[in-house]
């Protein structure tokens, strides 16, 4: 993993703890592609240099933290001392000194921002999407150098042509020449956009797909209708940005009804709020949740 990849996710993480209704297990791994074991292990790092992460009806969150007890000025640096602490921390796991609250208090409060995330984000990779933007724009081939998957456990270059941007920009969908088909690019994980001479070629294959957005992608979508407790609508909108305009409030409920294009990314969102969600249609989508069900339950 690139270095400022490893700091994007900490940050990433800590945005996500800091969430109104923090989030699951689940929720860290599907969003950082990694199993819950790693989960575990980011979990006890945070733990380990002393944040109070709180575990309640299977979600995790931190705590907010009373900022007015500290100074603007002093959330701006670490003094020499905190930022050998914070070596020390990362690199043994384990740290007990008094210098900790201090430490922990800007931390806390940093976490709290959430242009923080942002700020590292652009830093590091806000040059690639912009360079994708062109692209898009001029209808341009692209060279993703070093695209890192999880997928296949390679790092190598990819030859695509870039159809759309979503999630705040943290995905791409985009056609790979090479395998003749569209694929789900996850930002963080392109080293270098290198943009080429050639115009795009394929569209003709490709014009007519959509990205849902659960990020799923097709030619032809497919409205799903359900009825949400008050929970899972505000989980529904924290995680997946967009998908207000398809909310109508109902009394004690929310009534979803928006277009996809697989059953995958949707039925992930409603079979991690059992009890939480009601299906109103189509069958087809019925069908698929309650074969899900029995997969896990063998």
């Amino acid at each position: 993993m690139l270095e400022h990849q490893k700091i994007f996710r900490i940050f990433q993480l800590l945005a996500r703890l800091r969430a109104p209704l923090g989030c699951t297990k689940a929720d860290i791994a599907a969003d950082f592609e990694v199993s819950a074991r790693t989960v575990e292990r980011y979990l006890s790092l945070l733990r380990s240099i002393g944040f109070n992460i709180e575990f309640q009806r299977g979600r995790y969150r931190i705590r907010s933290l009373n900022e007015t007890r500290m100074q603007v000025e002093d959330l701006i640096t670490f003094t020499l001392e905190e930022a050998q602490l914070i070596k020390t921390a990362l690199e043994n796991q384990q740290v007990k000194h008094p210098l900790q609250q201090s430490l922990l208090s800007k931390l806390y409060a940093m976490a709290e921002m959430p242009e923080l995330t942002e700020t590292v984000f652009d830093q590091s990779v806000s040059n690639n999407i912009s360079l994708l933007y062109h692209a898009m724009k001029y209808k341009l081939q692209v060279i993703l150098h070093n695209y890192q998957s999880l997928n296949s456990g390679t790092v190598r270059d990819r030859l695509v042509e870039p159809i759309r941007m979503y999630r705040y920009n943290r995905y791409l969908a985009a056609w790979e020449v090479e395998d003749g088909m569209i694929k789900e690019f996850k930002t963080e994980r392109i080293e270098k956009v290198e943009l080429t001479e050639t115009r795009i070629r394929y569209t003709a294959r490709y014009g007519n797909y959509g990205v849902d957005l659960f990020g799923m992608t097709g030619e032809k979508s497919t409205i799903v209708e359900m009825e949400l407790s008050h929970r899972a609508f505000l989980l529904l909108t924290e995680e997946f940005p967009g998908t207000e305009k398809y909310l109508i409030q109902k009394h004690d409920h929310y009534l979803l009804k928006i277009p996809v294009y697989k059953w995958e990314g949707i039925g992930r969102f409603v079979l991690g709020l059992p009890g939480e969600i009601q299906i109103i249609g189509p069958e087809a989508f019925k069908a698929y949740v309650k074969k899900k069900i029995a997969e896990y339950s063998n």
